[in-house]
């Protein structure tokens, strides 16, 4: 499989004083601008830059979850009730 995104590490950064928080690259690229809207308070702001700076590092976690339960070969689907089952299928559709 191959990444399609901006490898990671990702960093978070203030612009323009508390109204912009930017995530960039390790090369300092642009990769999200997290201003959002006026309504939104800093704080709220802030937490979703730094969830989107996460990301690299989220989908590598999930795909070393999905490994170690046996995921890596195929799709999951080992015997749960079927809206288990689906689920597991959509999160590793998601992951690939």
């Amino acid at each position: 499989m191959t990444d399609t995104h901006t490898p990671g590490p990702w960093s978070q950064e203030n612009e323009h004083g508390e109204d912009r928080h930017i995530v960039r690259d390790s090369n300092g690229n642009l990769v999200a601008d997290a201003a959002g809207p006026n309504t939104l308070k800093d704080s709220c702001r802030e937490a979703n830059a730094r969830l989107i700076t996460a990301a690299p590092d989220l989908l590598a976690a999930l795909r070393q979850m999905m490994e170690w339960g046996g995921y890596n070969g195929g799709p999951p689907g080992n015997g749960h009730d079927e809206d288990t089952d689906r689920r597991e299928q959509e999160v590793w559709q998601d992951a690939q």
